[in-house]
């Protein structure tokens, strides 16, 4: 899990702490994404487009509570979206993914 290491580094402002404790937050859906695709005990393809679902979600929330990162979360939502043109928000989608057996 990531975690900011609270110690005193020498040369760090305030402001610097706060700009890292956003990158932290920003950095923790990818840290439960990577542990997700990496599971041996799913294969990774099946999980894919339900990870990418709550990697998004996770930005989103960082994005819609103007935390510290909202920016770089947005272009990163962005730049996720670009990559993954058919990944959507379909209603019908999302009820088949929640709904699979094989996911829970």
């Amino acid at each position: 899990m990531l975690e900011l290491i609270e110690a005193n580094v020498e040369g760090l402002l305030g402001q610097e702490w706060y700009q890292l404790e956003g990158s932290v937050e920003i950095l923790r859906p990818f840290d439960e994404a990577t542990t997700q695709l990496s599971s041996e005990t799913l294969p990774a393809l099946s999980i894919l487009i339900p990870v990418l679902k709550g990697l998004n979600h996770g930005l989103e929330k960082i994005i819609s509570k103007k935390k510290t990162g909202a920016n770089f979360a947005r272009q990163v939502v962005k730049t996720l979206k670009a990559r993954f043109p058919d990944f959507s928000d379909d209603c019908i989608d999302n009820c088949c993914l929640t709904h699979n057996i094989r996911l829970q």
